[in-house]
C-alpha cells in the first residue's frame, strides 16, 4: 500500500516533540486559553510542525541517505524500491509546501503584520535540508548536527507555539536556544 509506505517516510514516531513543543510555546505565550479557536489554531499549528514539515524532514534524510541505505537497510522503501523516485520527490515537496502554506495561514489567522511562523517554518526547512542534503551534511558534523536536530525539534515549534498566541522575545530565542543545545 503507497500509502502505508508514505506514513513510513514520514516517521510519525518522531512528531510528539514537536507538538509537545507548540505547546510549551503556546502555554509560556501566556495568551492560550481553552476556547475553541485557539485549540483549532494549536492543532493547525501541529500538525505544520509534526505531519508536514517533521514529515518533510525525515523523507529528505531518507532521500539523501538512500545510497548507504541501500548497504546497511536495503529493506528501506526508497532503496528497496517500494516507491518511485517520482513519488519521494512529490512528497518531499506536498509536505514542504502543506507546511511553508500552514505557516502563512495561522500568521493570518493570528493578524501577525510580519509572517513570523511562515519565516520560522521556512528556517527550519532550511535547517532540515542542510542537515540532511550535501554539501552542508550537518548531521555528518558532529556538535553542529546535534545542534542543528536540537532546534529543529524543541526550539523552532516552542517559537511557532509562542509566535502564534504571543510575542516571540529575544530573551525566549536565548532560552529556548539553550534548551535546544542541551536537548
Amino acid at each position: 500500500n503507497i500509502w502505508k509506505i508514505r506514513l513510513q517516510l514520514t516517521k510519525p514516531v518522531t512528531w510528539p516533540p514537536l507538538v509537545w513543543g507548540v505547546l510549551c510555546g503556546a502555554a509560556a505565550s501566556g495568551n492560550f486559553h481553552w476556547t475553541a479557536e485557539d485549540v483549532a489554531k494549536s492543532i493547525v499549528c501541529m500538525l505544520m510542525s509534526g505531519p508536514c514539515l517533521t514529515g518533510y524532514t525525515q523523507t529528505i534524510n531518507d532521500w539523501y541517505d538512500r545510497d548507504i541505505d541501500a548497504i546497511n537497510e536495503p529493506y528501506r522503501p526508497i532503496p528497496s524500491g517500494a516507491i518511485s523516485e517520482n513519488e519521494v520527490i512529490t512528497q518531499i515537496w506536498v509536505l514542504l509546501l502543506a507546511g511553508l502554506g500552514l505557516g502563512a495561514l495561522l500568521d493570518v489567522w493570528a493578524g501577525h503584520d510580519f509572517p513570523i511562523i511562515f519565516y520560522l517554518a521556512l528556517g527550519g526547512s532550511l535547517l532540515s535540508y542542510i542537515y540532511s542534503a550535501p554539501p552542508l551534511k550537518l548531521k555528518q558534523n558532529g556538535w553542529i548536527g546535534n545542534f542543528a536536530l536540537g532546534a529543529s525539534y524543541i526550539g523552532l515549534p516552542w517559537w511557532a507555539g509562542q509566535a502564534l498566541f504571543g510575542t516571540l522575545t529575544p530573551d525566549i530565542v536565548v532560552l529556548t536556544t539553550l534548551y535546544s543545545i542541551a536537548g
